[in-house]
């Protein structure tokens, strides 16, 4: 029904809003009526109960000016608190004339203010009658006391008492009769409200259900709907299509669902068309891995042998050469220059084998199958050998090379990997020390393991160079090219890590403290594993 009045959503839900904000304003203004109604029947009840207050008071207040009167009329020096006592009355006047006043004040019909009228008439009777009598009893008062005063003063209040008390009675009354009224009011607009909430409460029930079977039931089950297709979409059914009844623009928003859901199958078709020939194509380019993959291996098979191939061919015209030198320095035949020639020819050759040694390692360590031989060694000689096998580089260079002692006794390391480490720096810094200079070797020993330093006075290497020089290949300012070929600290640092250990680099620039210290650290990894090693000194 209410889809085929208001075809657009926006309108339905427009209908449903202004309903609702009907029905709340409505609720607001009965609440607010009957709010202001009790609110008057209170104020009518309350005004009653103090009008009932005020003329206790007076009743009271007249009495205690009487018995004052009567009292001054035997002594009179208890006239003092006359004045006093008629203060009070009239005060109490005052405020019974002003509450009737306001009462005639809120009248809301002609009898009302017509009652509130007459009450006000005997109000103002009743303080005439109070004046007259307090003026009698000044009167007798001021001629003195005397049983003939005390017994006029006596039968004066006797006559007003006579007058006075029927009128506030009378009015006390009223005021009762009017209190009663305005609670009979406010139980009777108790109930009428009573009445009225539940009237309105079947009402709202009524249109609420309507709206609901007319407007939000229809769009709650096509959001279902709507709900359901989503989820199917999401689990892979690019099939499911939606129901679309109507033109609002719920119905449109489902047909761009459907237009949607149809792209989707389209694209899902297509994708699984390219997912299958991706598939074959990974199977080809597998293939063509594994071709390669056996080549590699091949080459790097053929790389090993060649490595093999040299080293043998280098070790023995190597060893051939050690051989005759040391044969003919142990002759003793030779004279003294022959003999440094022959010293010399063996030191250059056991370098060279060294060289040869460090060749096979640097490539066997490229492929990871390098084998570290740690162990407890005494440090003194791996640092001599280093500085012996540069020395005469750097009587060349016009630089010498000092070792700071005292230095740790032992150091956990591999012996020919930290000997070619040692060496690697000192060249470096030999390469890179101005003549007259000094190169320094120190040592010590920390509490988890032994740190090496090599410092130099060379030029230092620059800020933003200092995070490559580690890099393999990496070879610093072009104007040095073919002092070598970038790879030494690049080993240094791979063998002092795969040890467990660390190298850092600090340099200056600075004119006066120029150059660069190398420091090496390498843990005590016998100690740590809780191993059981022999000194070499033992």
């Amino acid at each position: 029904m209410a889809t085929s009045l208001l075809p657009s959503l926006r309108l339905r839900l427009a209908l449903l809003l202004i309903v609702s904000l009907g029905i709340a304003l409505g609720s607001a203004l009965v609440l607010i009526w009957a709010l202001n109604s009790t609110n008057v029947r209170v104020e009518k009840l309350a005004s009653a109960q103090a009008r009932i207050e005020l003329l206790s008071a007076l009743s009271q207040r007249v009495g205690d000016y009487a018995l004052l009167a009567l009292q001054a009329a035997e002594r009179p020096e208890a006239a003092g608190g006359l004045d006093q006592a008629r203060t009070r009355v009239q005060q109490a006047f005052d405020r019974l004339g002003a509450a009737l006043a306001e009462e005639a004040g809120d009248a809301d019909t002609a009898a009302g203010a017509a009652l509130t009228g007459g009450r006000s008439r005997i109000a103002a009777n009743m303080r005439a009658r109070f004046n007259v009598l307090d003026q009698q009893a000044s009167d007798l008062l001021s001629a003195g006391p005397s049983p003939a005063s005390q017994a006029s003063l006596a039968a004066s209040f006797d006559l007003f008492a006579a007058s006075f008390g029927p009128a506030l009675s009378d009015m006390i009354e009223q005021e009762r009769i009017a209190a009663h009224a305005a609670q009979q009011a406010t139980a009777r607009l108790t109930e009428e409200l009573r009445q009225l909430t539940a009237l309105a409460l079947v009402g709202a029930l009524l249109v609420s259900f309507l709206i609901y079977r007319g407007v939000a039931r229809p769009l709650l089950r096509r959001i279902a709907a709507v709900r359901e297709g989503a989820a199917a979409i999401a689990a892979g059914d690019f099939g499911t299509r939606l129901q679309v009844q109507g033109e609002d623009e719920l119905s449109r928003a489902m047909e761009g669902f459907n237009r949607m859901a149809a792209q989707l199958e389209d694209r899902d078709a297509a994708l699984l068309q390219r997912q299958q020939r991706l598939q074959e194509e990974v199977e080809q380019r597998t293939s063509e891995l594994r071709i390669a993959n056996a080549q590699l291996a091949d080459i790097d098979q053929a790389r090993r042998r060649f490595f093999t191939d040299v080293s043998h061919e280098l070790r023995t015209p190597l060893t051939v050469i050690l051989g005759e030198a040391e044969l003919s320095l142990r002759s003793g035949s030779c004279d003294d220059d022959l003999a440094q020639s022959l010293l010399t020819i063996r030191n250059r050759a056991q370098g060279l084998h060294r060289r040869v040694e460090d060749l096979l390692r640097v490539a066997r360590s490229e492929t990871g199958q390098i084998d570290l031989e740690i162990q407890r060694l005494p440090l003194a000689p791996v640092i001599e050998e280093a500085r012996e096998g540069i020395e005469r580089m750097a009587q060349r260079a016009g630089v010498t090379i000092r070792v700071k002692e005292p230095l740790p006794p032992h150091i956990d390391a591999d012996r020919e990997w930290l000997r070619q480490v040692l060496e690697g720096l000192l060249t470096n810094a030999v390469r890179h020390s101005p003549r007259g200079s000094e190169i320094l070797l120190s040592g010590s020993e920390e509490a988890d393991g032994v740190t090496l330093r090599v410092r130099d006075q060379g030029a230092g290497i620059a800020a933003e160079e200092q995070d490559k020089v580690f890099e393999r290949f990496y070879r610093g300012n072009p104007a040095k090219e073919g002092t070598g070929f970038g790879i030494g600290l690049a080993l240094a640092k791979w063998v002092i890590e795969q040890q467990g250990g660390s190298i850092r680099l600090e340099s200056s620039t600075r004119p006066g403290t120029s150059g660069t210290c190398i420091t090496l650290h390498l843990p005590d990894q016998l100690q740590k594993e809780g191993q059981d090693y022999d000194h070499p000194d033992r």
